[in-house]
């Protein structure tokens, strides 16, 4: 008899434990939070911290930094790809593959509630993420790489005081130099504009123009790695722009004079000013 009442002692004892682990698990979880680039993320499956290792569920914060995730049921695992970058994850294996070359992760991922949680850590290691762990708040932090940035300069036809050719390259016309074209991605060539019937103009009445010797530009910039947009400029002064967009086979004309022309140029910038400026009503 007291032998059983001993056995009946362990056992109270060790469920006591244990649904006091697993109550402290669920605490220590659901105070746990995501946050991306400054943004909490809202999540149906919360972190969980296993191995001293935080969990945290893969496809909502791997679609909320643009990465593409698919399941597939025969082999579970995750497909996952950004740009060129294909990533595989296997449940229950510490082995991931990040194109086709094999990487370690901590803790093997693993299934809660129909979701996959993957160690936060592997953000950092595959996809050049930033993380960090808040303590005092029990926040993940996960800051995603900056986007590369863009710089355009305009280019225009010069006069005798001023000339984007000497500003961009650091001397006189036709030569060239590195100059200043390292501070720069994109050179926006302000030398069209467009007419009410839709005719492309490479002389405006508002003084933009294409130069002569306006192909020696172009080469200069694919010289130095910059891509080229044409600028079309157009005022609405006496309601041109108005009367080319209110006009259907104008805009066609438009269209396809542009669309002709910027067959030289890695894009089209459309600067039209003035649209809508002295409408009322």
């Amino acid at each position: 008899m007291e032998l059983s009442l001993n056995k009946k002692a362990l056992i109270l004892s060790l469920v006591t434990i244990l649904l006091l682990f697993s109550f402290s698990l669920v605490a220590l979880s659901a105070d746990i939070h995501i946050e991306i680039d400054g943004n909490t993320l809202q999540s149906d499956v919360v972190p969980i911290i296993k191995d001293a290792r935080i969990l945290v569920p893969f496809r909502i914060i791997a679609e909320a930094i643009d990465i593409d995730v698919s399941w597939d049921e025969q082999t579970k695992s995750i497909n996952a790809q950004k740009g060129a970058d294909k990533l595989i994850l296997n449940i229950g294996s510490k082995t991931a593959y990040f194109n086709k070359v094999p990487v370690l992760l901590d803790v093997a991922p693993e299934i809660i509630n129909n979701r996959v949680l993957i160690p936060l850590r592997f953000f950092s290691n595959v996809f050049d993420c930033e993380v960090g762990w808040l303590e005092a708040s029990k926040t993940a932090i996960i800051k995603t790489p900056s986007p590369a940035m863009r710089a355009v300069g305009y280019y225009a036809l010069g006069d005798s005081q001023s000339s984007s050719w000497t500003d961009l390259f650091t001397t006189p016309y036709p030569e060239t130099n590195m100059g200043n074209t390292e501070l720069i991605t994109d050179l926006a060539l302000g030398w069209y504009s467009l007419d009410e019937n839709g005719n492309l103009l490479t002389k405006s009445r508002t003084g933009w123009q294409r130069p002569e010797g306006w192909e020696t530009v172009l080469r200069a910039a694919k010289k130095y790695n910059l891509d080229t947009e044409m600028v079309i400029h157009m005022t609405n002064e006496g309601h041109i722009i108005t009367s080319l967009l209110t006009n259907p086979h104008s805009v066609d004309q438009a269209i396809k004079q542009i669309v002709l022309e910027s067959a030289n140029y890695a894009g089209v910038n459309l600067d039209l000013e003035g649209l809508g400026l002295s409408e009322k009503g």
